[in-house]
């Protein structure tokens, strides 16, 4: 190896550990608000935040059993809640106003509690268990919520140790646990899957200092992105950690055909500075077509409602537009001081004899791709927006089961909010919406301004009506009434989006006929993930259509026929009808993780044809998939095995992108060395 060569990976590989570095600092936010699309949902979020305190929440149950030492360490439970910075405030049935203060035994407060509206309705408490709800202010930063959840895991920890039980749920505490995900995936995924790329092609191509040299500047490119994100200060998510992933595989494609085009150069008895010279000649057209495709595509992205795909489409789509040139300028310095063997002459690829023999049978091949598109397009029909969160654990999660159990007890943790205005406050605290609303789910509690007006009058009557303003506005979870209007929180069963839409419009009707006049409302941010969750399948169906439609245009600049630009559309929409086939069968939902993949699939699926077609031009069928086969199944068996150790992960959406993606290489792959002959009717060169 040339000192050239050797000081150039070097450098890359300095740089390469520096963004690292620097990017460890990239912090996860999956806070509901931050996943709400654009629209009236997040204008209703907005309000809430601003004149309610926000919806959010989560709830601690005790298991006190009637124990007065349980009771005791209960009592100081509310204030050491109280003193999370992101907690706005607590809803303590042992220090409810009028309840005693605190020389009152713990116990004479339980039962005065027990006897109030507020406790009863909201089921708070009983004879064994006690129930702490934590409001969450708006404005309170993923650190501060991490710092929550890991206090409320503390919590739980210190009862179990002194034999008593805690559980605790609540959405704020899901996101926690998307945060705890995304920084696994990014802090074990990404490293893994270089790791795994380098081992591969350092065992495939016989070569070390070559397989370092095509994937030091794909990493290049996927930690670089990710660095570039931390400094403009977006934060990761369940969607956005995978930007690094998706970038490097793009980029290695391009690293992987401009390898194997070196390697071809060398063996037909060129020196290695000629051969790179004429490598890069032979692929850099294809190249940057495929990796300007694969940016537009990923670009569409960036018009979708909801901010996280948004910036996925554009970190994607930069990530690839700059590193894909990168790559293949390093790799033009590097690679003709390195020492690779030449190799003597083979037979050809297995790949491009299977290419041969698909073409002799086109008819059996196209009818089995017809058969597949066609139950893809079928099964389409059926795909819906995964949108319950408790989908995503795997059974025996802590989190799942404390969910379950205190949903089992019909106690609320997931809630639609209602806001009417237009009406005067006091008549809003006077009538009886929060008794018609309970009949939309009546196993389910109603939170509204009647019930603090309720439970303000069992305590004295005579100062309720002059206390009724303040307690409107810092009661319960958060306030009730504002100037404008008053909220009602409907709790509901957590459950997928079609009951719970229908719930929702149930209790607007209610709303509605209470109060003919007044402008009624729903929001929260329940319902903004299941506005989230719909934008995505209108994600994934434009960007697939205008990235096909940018794919067409592209193709026309490299095809010669008809047939050939036909013949790259269905070879392109093959993989994606897999992927879709194989998640309708398996999971027969898309959540804000596998909507990705068709994109992903897409991706690596344009890279591979358009190496062929230009391959193809310049040396005929044959040749053409002689020269991808090693750099295409080089790279199918780096990614499958890559994306597919995320199968190991007990997540679901980790799970599942991780086993479509695998699946959509290997149907890339099939795609273009199956169909793809069938498709062209050449059977010789």
């Amino acid at each position: 190896m040339s000192r050239r060569s050797l000081f150039g990976l070097v450098a890359l590989t300095v740089l390469v550990a520096a963004l690292a570095r620097f990017a460890e600092g990239w912090r996860p936010d999956n806070r509901i608000s931050s996943w709400v699309s654009r629209g009236e949902g997040a204008r209703v979020l907005e309000r809430l935040g601003e004149a309610y305190g926000g919806d959010e929440f989560l709830l601690l149950r005790v298991e006190h059993g009637s124990d007065g030492a349980t009771l005791a360490w209960a009592d100081a439970l509310g204030n050491r809640l109280a003193a999370s910075p992101a907690a706005s405030n607590v809803v303590d049935p042992l220090h409810l106003p009028g309840s005693g203060d605190a020389l009152t035994p713990a116990p004479d407060r339980l039962r005065t509690a027990l006897e109030r509206p507020l406790v009863r309705e909201l089921r708070l408490a009983d004879e064994s268990n006690l129930d702490f709800v934590v409001a969450l202010r708006t404005d309170a930063t993923p650190a501060e919520r991490t710092e929550l959840a890991q206090l409320v895991d503390e919590i739980t920890k210190e009862a179990a140790e002194s034999g008593h039980r805690v559980l605790a749920a609540g959405h704020p505490l899901v996101s926690a646990a998307l945060d705890e995900e995304a920084g696994r995936v990014d802090r074990t995924f990404a490293p893994l899957l270089v790791l795994l790329a380098a081992l591969l092609l350092a065992i495939l191509q016989r070569s070390p200092a070559l397989a370092l040299a095509t994937v030091l500047p794909a990493a290049l490119a996927s930690v670089g992105t990710r660095a570039a994100l931390h400094a403009a200060g977006w934060p990761s998510n369940l969607v956005l950690v995978a930007v690094g992933p998706l970038v490097f595989v793009i980029v290695l494609a391009a690293s992987l055909h401009y390898a194997a085009a070196f390697r071809r150069a060398l063996d037909a008895g060129m020196n290695a500075s000629q051969a790179a010279r004429a490598g890069l000649h032979e692929v850099l057209r294809a190249s940057l077509l495929a990796a300007s495709t694969t940016a537009v595509g990923f670009g569409v992205f960036a018009t979708s409602d909801v901010e996280a795909v948004r910036r996925l489409g554009i970190a994607s789509a930069l990530g690839i537009a700059v590193g894909t040139p990168v790559a293949l300028f390093c790799l033009r310095r590097v690679l003709p001081g390195l020492r690779v063997a030449r190799r003597t002459a083979r037979g050809g690829s297995s790949l491009a004899r299977l290419a041969e023999h698909a073409a002799h049978r086109r008819r059996a091949v196209i009818g089995v791709a017809l058969l597949i598109s066609g139950a893809a397009l079928f099964g389409a029909r059926g795909l819906r927006a995964g949108t319950n969160a408790l989908d995503y654990f795997p059974a025996g999660d802590p989190l799942l089961e404390a969910f379950l159990e205190l949903e089992a007890d019909h106690v609320g943790l997931s809630a639609v909010e209602v806001l009417v205005e237009g009406v005067p406050p006091k008549e809003l605290a006077r009538g009886d919406l929060d008794v018609r609303l309970g009949e939309v789910d009546p196993t389910r509690p109603v939170f509204g301004p009647e019930l603090v007006r309720r439970d303000l009058e069992s305590v004295s009557k005579a100062t309720a009506p002059l206390l009724l303003g303040v307690a409107l506005q810092k009661s319960g979870r958060a306030a009730t009434v504002e100037p404008e209007g008053a909220r009602w929180t409907v709790f509901l069963p957590t459950s997928d989006a079609e009951e719970t839409r229908t719930l929702a419009e149930r209790a607007r009707e209610v709303a509605e006929h209470a109060y003919p006049g007044a402008t009624v409302r729903l929001g929260g941010s329940l319902l903004g993930a299941l506005d989230m969750q719909s934008a995505l399948l209108a994600t994934l169906a434009t960007s697939l259509a205008l990235t096909m439609l940018v794919t067409g245009l592209l193709f026309l600049l490299v095809t010669r026929e008809p047939r050939e630009l036909f013949a790259a559309f269905c070879v392109n929409l093959f993989p994606v009808a897999v992927v879709m086939l194989v998640n309708r069968l398996c999971y027969a939902s898309l959540d804000a993780s596998t909507v990705m993949v068709a994109a992903v699939v897409l991706g690596l699926a344009v890279d591979n044809t358009l190496h062929l077609v230009h391959a193809r031009q310049h040396g005929g069928t044959t040749l053409a998939f002689a020269r991808v086969a090693e750099p295409a199944a080089l790279g199918a068996t780096a990614l499958a095995l890559g994306f597919g150790s995320l199968a190991l992960s007990g997540f679901a959406p980790t799970m599942h992108f991780g086993i479509l993606v695998a699946t959509g290489v290997g149907a890339a792959l099939v795609g273009d060395f199956v169909l793809l002959p069938a498709l062209w009717l050449r059977r010789s060169a």
